[in-house]
């Protein structure tokens, strides 16, 4: 009896773990980090930070300052990546889940079942925390645009509570790829 019971413990273990691997397209689940994001910009609004620019062209960079007001114009890009959690975006985007026990954080990854959609990747990190809830850590995402004449891509990434960082690459035909970083700092 008991090897029945271990037996099928272990068979439902493992289709538990299984399950858990398997990526979704049920958008009405998945994290909404355009909402996030939004809610990060407008909590350094109302904020006294100081906040400092960034901006690196071939190997110099130039430093200035950003007027409280100007902030959600710097942060604009992320203001209008696409919200998965719309309808509009059903089946759209796949969403995987896992977790890195060496940097004990929560990886949630949506990419897109169309190869033609310009957002290639968005990724949460979540830092797990029973105690005080778990909490948003970074948040990454990948675009590429397409046109007839060039290609841009773009990496952006969020750290919460702290920066954010857009990396261009831009490619005209006949041209040498151009890169620009722009990174925002606030809080510091």
């Amino acid at each position: 009896m008991k090897q029945i019971f271990l037996c099928a413990l272990i068979v439902l273990l493992w289709v538990s773990c299984k399950n858990k691997k398997k990526p979704t397209e049920d958008n009405s689940q998945f994290f909404p980090i355009a909402s996030f994001l939004k809610s990060q910009v407008a909590h350094v609004d109302t904020t006294l930070f100081s906040i400092t620019k960034l901006v690196k062209r071939d190997t110099a960079w130039d430093t200035s300052y950003v007027k409280k007001d100007d902030f959600k114009r710097e942060a604009s890009e992320f203001l209008t990546i696409p919200d998965l959690t719309q309808k509009q975006y059903k089946g759209n985007f796949t969403e995987t889940r896992l977790f890195d026990e060496s940097l004990n954080k929560a990886i949630v990854t949506y990419t897109p079942t169309d190869a033609d959609e310009a957002t290639r990747r968005e990724e949460v990190v979540i830092q797990p925390d029973q105690g005080n809830g778990d909490k948003v850590y970074s948040i990454f995402i990948n675009q590429l645009f397409i046109r007839k004449d060039s290609i841009i891509q773009k990496n952006m990434f969020w750290q919460v509570d702290s920066h954010f960082e857009v990396t261009t690459i831009a490619q005209k035909k006949g041209s040498p790829e151009k890169i620009q970083t722009t990174r925002v700092i606030w809080g510091h």
